[in-house]
């Protein structure tokens, strides 16, 4: 966890230069909504993240997804990437491939679902949406996905539970 300190910031950017074999976590959840309520709401901060991450950034994501650009970014090759999320990704907009329009002009965007697909291999992917009010107490939907980084296999098999019909086409 990096606190907001320039003993903190510095050690992240020795960090951030690092390679692991593993990356987990339980990143936070929510849409990047406007006001003060929402996780980003510091407008030059979210210009700052558009940038860095131009690729799947979208204006309407889920913050969570930036964990799993930064986290496939940090491992090393054939490293493993286990994050329990939303499984909005699966089936949302914001997470697959798309045009967005920032200040009148086109942006493509590759979205998460591509890149995930094409720099890592899916191991498992488990949709706990009927527990997710059970265990959590809330309406969220938990999702864990395990992932290697490399390209994917044409002979390989991953195991995928999905709980809702309308994530199979998308997911």
């Amino acid at each position: 966890r990096i606190q907001s300190s320039r003993y903190a910031r510095g050690r992240y950017r020795q960090m951030a230069g690092q390679r692991f074999d593993f990356v987990v976590g339980n990143p936070p959840w929510g849409g990047i909504l406007k006001g003060r309520l929402a996780p980003i709401f510091d407008e030059h901060y979210k210009e700052q993240l558009a940038a860095e991450y131009r690729d799947t950034y979208s204006g309407k994501l889920d913050i969570y997804g930036l964990f799993y650009d930064r986290g496939l970014h940090w491992l090393s090759s054939g490293g493993t990437l286990a994050l329990v999320t939303q499984g909005s990704f699966i089936d949302k907009e914001w997470a697959g491939p798309h045009t967005e329009f920032v200040r009148g002009e086109a942006r493509e965007i590759m979205g998460l679902r591509r890149k995930l697909t094409e720099r890592a291999s899916l191991r498992c992917l488990i949709d706990l949406n009927p527990f997710g009010q059970l265990f959590f107490g809330a309406m969220n939907i938990p999702c864990i996905a395990v992932l290697e980084k490399r390209p994917p296999r044409e002979d390989e098999a991953a195991l995928v539970l999905l709980s809702s019909k309308k994530s199979w086409p998308k997911g």
